[in-house]
């Protein structure tokens, strides 16, 4: 009796340690799949910062009646993503 629950347990180990095996793979294959779309969204996101980067500056004049002057306002993407507002008249 002790010879087949020997042989049983042994039987079990292995069965156990091949399922550990797979599931390591299955994690190791998520792994690298979450790396891959990591890095597709870091792109994505640069791409998206680098448009608004290009778009740096855009100005808006408006002219006041009655005091003949001009208020412009120039809006402005700062390298660290921040809105930056500048106003001036002329």
């Amino acid at each position: 009796m002790h010879e087949n629950e020997a042989k049983e347990l042994h039987q079990r180990r292995l069965e156990l340690e091949e399922r550990n095996k797979m599931i390591l793979q299955q994690l190791q294959e998520l792994i690298q799949q979450i790396q891959e779309n990591d890095q597709k969204i870091q792109e994505r996101d640069q791409q998206i910062r680098d448009y608004y980067r290009s778009q740096q500056s855009t100005t808006f004049c408006e002219y006041i009646e009655g005091c003949h002057d001009t208020i412009c306002y120039e809006l402005a993407i700062q390298p660290n993503g921040r809105l930056e507002t500048n106003e001036s008249t002329t």
